[in-house]
């Protein structure tokens, strides 16, 4: 009598006296297969004789067919989710800092980022972002300034003083026989 192929296994049909175990990136799911097939993409399978396809990991892809492995998201980029053929960009204002993540992080106050970044800058001088995962900064208003050493926030200029445009990161002593408020 004849024996069908066991999961993992299929027969060719050039050779129908032995069973043949699938290869990496391919399975069997059931018995009496005559070929294995390709793991989809988002899915892996890293030993032969596969009855089924692994999910990638959360972090981690899968972008072709037939893959034997799955693949970490880069710098900049994460999966939130399990079974993905590829990652997203870390949104302005936000930073994957390191390969193989599923979600990205908020930059704090006083910092930002462009799309993709695996690291915040700091805010541009004379300009400001108050909140964390802010997606640009503020320029400081006539008349208030941004100290370099706290970008989270515009501070009016004293009296005497004055920030004539936008974008001040000091106040400017008025000049002699005017004043400010």
């Amino acid at each position: 009598s004849c024996t069908p192929a066991e999961k993992g296994y299929y027969v060719s049909d050039g050779d129908r006296t032995k069973q043949i175990q699938c290869d990496e990136g391919r399975y069997s799911p059931g018995s009496g297969a005559s070929e294995c097939l390709d793991c989809a993409l988002g899915t892996y399978a890293k030993s032969k004789k596969a009855d089924r396809c692994e999910l990638a990991e959360r972090g981690h892809y899968v972008d072709k067919e037939g893959a034997s492995e799955e693949k970490k998201c880069e710098r900049g980029t994460f999966c939130k989710d399990e079974g993905q053929s590829s990652c997203l960009d870390a949104k302005p204002g936000h930073y994957v800092p390191s390969e193989g993540l599923s979600e990205e992080r908020k930059c704090p106050a006083g910092k930002t980022s462009e799309s993709a970044a695996d690291e915040c800058e700091d805010c541009p001088d004379g300009s400001y972002a108050e909140d964390s995962g802010s997606p640009s900064c503020t320029l400081a208003n006539p008349g208030y300034f941004v100290s370099n050493d706290d970008k989270t926030r515009q501070r009016p200029c004293e009296k005497g003083f004055h920030a004539p445009g936008s974008g001040a990161s000091e106040c400017l002593e008025c000049a002699l026989g005017t004043y400010a408020e």
